[in-house]
């Protein structure tokens, strides 16, 4: 006797917000998880620019929160203000989301690329 599991196929649907979230939370702990591994074996080479996107060593994001509307830059260029939450801390960064459309084995695939960038600092006179 054999068990089998079928498993039925479920359609979840989520926001383009919650996805974008997901996709941020998930860019920015790779950049954390670098910078550890950069500290450690000092060979790893980081932009450092990146490296001074945080005002504190945090190691693990806590929540992702999207403060601002999208900045619709160009078709293909948004950007979206940010606040990252930690244990003991809270940063805001700036978010730039690439789209573009590849074509792979004549099928059209959309890619995303996350990038991030400190705020400007406003300029009292």
């Amino acid at each position: 006797m054999s068990n089998t599991l079928e498993l039925e196929e479920e359609n979840i649907t989520i926001s383009e917000e919650d996805a974008y979230t997901i996709l941020i939370k998930q860019k920015l702990q790779e950049l954390i998880d670098k910078r550890k591994l950069a500290q450690s074996h000092p060979d790893f080479e980081l932009n450092s620019k990146k490296n001074e996107l945080f005002s504190q060593q945090e190691s693990n994001i806590k929540e992702i929160k999207l403060i601002t509307p999208f900045t619709i830059v160009s078709d293909s260029v948004k950007t979206i203000t940010t606040a990252v939450v930690f244990d003991n801390a809270i940063d805001t960064v700036l978010s730039i989301i690439k789209t573009s459309t590849v074509e792979i084995e004549k099928k059209q695939l959309k890619m995303t690329k996350v990038t991030f960038d400190t705020l400007q600092k406003l300029k009292i006179k």
